[in-house]
C-alpha cells in the first residue's frame, strides 16, 4: 500500500511539473501555432474535405501536422525508449507485408495521435470547438429533413457530406454516404461534417469519453451536452458501445489484472460466437453493416495455417454465403475479425505488444478494440485516433488527474468559505495543494483548452 501511495504521489508530482512546463509553452505560442492547430482539428473533424487519389484518402490533418514547425520540433525533441520504438517499427513493417499502404496508414495514425498529445499539452486542443460546429450543422440538417418539403430536403442534401465533399474536390471527393433517412418512426439520422451517420456517432462517442477522461478540462458539461445532442441526432447502432466503454473505464483496476492476450481472446470469442450464431441473418439485405463488421468471424475456419499466421484479408480468398455476399459489397471485412484476417495472429500479437510498449494496459487494449469495432484498429478515421489518444495518453493519467482536480476544487471552495476542520477531504486537499506548491517551479495553472 505504501509503494502504491508513493507511486501515485510521484505521478502527481510529475504531472504538476508537466503542467508548469505547459504554461511556459502556452505563453510562447505564436499566431501561426493557433492557425495550424485550428486547421488540423478542422480537417480532423471534417474528414469529408480530404481528397481521394487512386482509391486512397489523403488525410489533410496529417499534412497540416507535418507542416506545423512547433509540432515537428516537439517530435524531434522526443526521446522514446528503444523498445517501444523498435516494436512499433517492427509492427508497421509486418503489417505492410501484404500492402505498403498499411505502412502509410500506421505512420499517419501515429502522427495524428502524437499531434493530439502535443496539442493537449500545449494549450492548442481545439477539438471541442470544431465538434460544436459539426453538431450545429447536424442540427440544421435534421431540421431541414424534418420539415419534409422537397426544397428543404434538397437543401439538406446540399449540406450533406457527399455534396460538400464533391463541391470542394469534384471527382477526387472522398467516399461518403448521405444517409439522411428515417430510422425510428419519423426520426431521421444526420451526419454533420462526418462521412455518414455511423462515423459521426463514433466520433461523438470518442469525444464524450475524452471529456470524461480529462477531468481538468474547462466547460466539461457544455462539451458533454453538445456531444450528447449529436449522438441523439445520429441515431446509430454504434452509440451502444458508449456504456461499454464507460463501464470498462470504471472497472479498469479489476480488468488490468487480466492478461491482455486473454482479454483479446475473450473479445474474439464473444464476437465470433455472436457472428456464427447469426450467420444466416448476416447475408440479409438490411444487415449490411453487421455483415461488414462481423462476417470475418464466419470464415476464419477456412484459413490455412499460413493465412492464419500471416493473414489474408481479401474476401475473394474465401467461400460460402457470407463471403460471396460480402464480396459483392466490400473488398475486405472490417472490425476486429477483419483485422485478424488481414494481418494474422502475428500481426495481432505485434499490435498487442505495441500497445503495451506505448504505455497501455489491458483496459487500453479492450478500449481500443471496442471503440474501433466498426473498422480496423489501424485505420485513420478520426474516432480511431481518439481511441488511441484516450487509451494511451488520458487513461494512464486519469486517477491522478481526478485527484488533482478534486484537490483544486476543494482548495477553491475553502478559499471562499474557509476550510472544514477535521474533514478528511479537506486534509487530503490541503496536502495535495502543499505538494503542488513545493513541486512546481512556476505557476501550476494548466494550459487551458476548450
Amino acid at each position: 500500500m505504501g509503494s502504491r501511495t508513493a507511486a501515485r504521489r510521484e505521478r502527481a508530482a510529475a504531472l504538476t511539473r508537466s503542467r508548469a512546463r505547459r504554461v511556459a509553452v502556452v505563453d510562447s505560442l505564436r499566431p501561426v501555432d493557433h492557425v495550424m492547430s485550428h486547421l488540423f482539428f478542422f480537417f480532423f473533424v471534417a474528414q469529408i474535405f480530404s481528397p481521394l487519389f487512386g482509391g486512397v484518402t489523403l488525410y489533410l490533418e496529417v499534412v497540416v501536422a507535418v507542416l506545423h514547425p512547433r509540432f515537428v520540433r516537439w517530435v524531434w525533441n522526443l526521446k522514446p525508449a528503444p523498445y517501444p520504438l523498435a516494436i512499433t517499427i517492427v509492427t508497421a513493417a509486418v503489417m505492410s507485408v501484404h500492402s505498403l499502404s498499411n505502412l502509410v496508414k500506421v505512420a499517419a495514425l501515429l502522427i495524428s495521435v502524437l499531434y493530439l498529445v502535443f496539442a493537449h499539452r500545449s494549450g492548442l486542443f481545439q477539438l471541442y470547438r470544431w465538434i460544436t460546429l459539426s453538431v450545429a450543422l447536424a442540427v440544421v440538417q435534421w431540421t431541414l429533413v424534418t420539415i419534409g418539403t422537397a426544397g428543404s430536403r434538397e437543401l439538406a442534401r446540399t449540406l450533406g457530406p457527399k455534396a460538400l465533399s464533391e463541391a470542394v474536390w469534384g471527382e477526387h471527393a472522398t467516399q461518403t454516404f448521405t444517409n439522411f433517412y428515417a430510422v425510428i418512426g419519423d426520426s431521421v439520422r444526420v451526419s454533420g461534417l462526418s462521412r455518414e451517420g455511423g462515423f459521426f456517432a463514433s466520433l461523438l462517442v470518442g469525444t464524450l469519453m475524452v471529456v470524461y477522461l480529462d477531468p481538468r478540462s474547462r466547460h466539461r458539461t457544455r462539451h458533454a451536452l453538445t456531444a450528447g445532442l449529436g449522438i441523439m441526432l445520429s441515431l446509430s447502432k454504434t452509440t451502444f458501445v458508449l456504456p461499454g466503454l464507460y463501464l470498462l473505464v470504471r472497472a479498469r483496476r479489476l480488468i488490468n489484472h487480466i492478461p491482455s492476450g486473454l482479454a483479446v481472446l475473450a473479445f474474439f470469442a464473444v464476437s465470433a460466437g455472436w457472428a456464427v450464431t447469426n450467420e444466416s441473418s448476416l447475408v440479409e439485405q438490411g444487415n449490411r453493416s453487421f455483415l461488414h463488421r462481423f462476417g470475418a468471424y464466419t470464415v476464419v475456419s477456412q484459413m490455412d495455417p499460413g493465412q492464419l499466421l500471416w493473414g489474408e484479408g481479401s474476401i475473394s480468398a474465401y467461400s460460402g454465403d457470407v463471403a460471396t455476399t460480402a464480396g459483392v459489397r466490400f473488398d475486405e471485412f472490417a472490425g476486429t475479425g477483419g483485422f485478424l484476417l488481414a494481418h494474422g495472429i502475428v500481426g495481432v500479437a505485434l499490435w498487442l505488444l505495441t500497445v503495451h510498449a506505448l504505455g497501455g494496459s489491458t483496459t487500453s487494449v479492450v478500449y481500443i478494440l471496442g471503440a474501433t469495432v466498426a473498422v480496423s484498429p489501424t485505420t485513420n478515421q478520426n474516432f480511431v485516433v481518439l481511441a488511441y489518444f484516450a487509451a494511451l495518453y488520458l487513461l494512464p493519467r486519469f486517477d491522478v488527474e481526478q485527484a488533482l482536480a478534486a484537490a483544486e476544487r476543494k482548495a477553491r471552495d475553502d478559499a471562499r468559505t474557509g476550510p472544514r476542520r477535521g474533514g478528511r477531504l479537506a486534509l487530503a486537499a490541503g496536502s495535495m495543494e502543499r505538494r503542488t506548491r513545493t513541486t512546481a517551479p512556476a505557476s501550476t495553472r494548466r494550459a487551458p483548452h476548450d
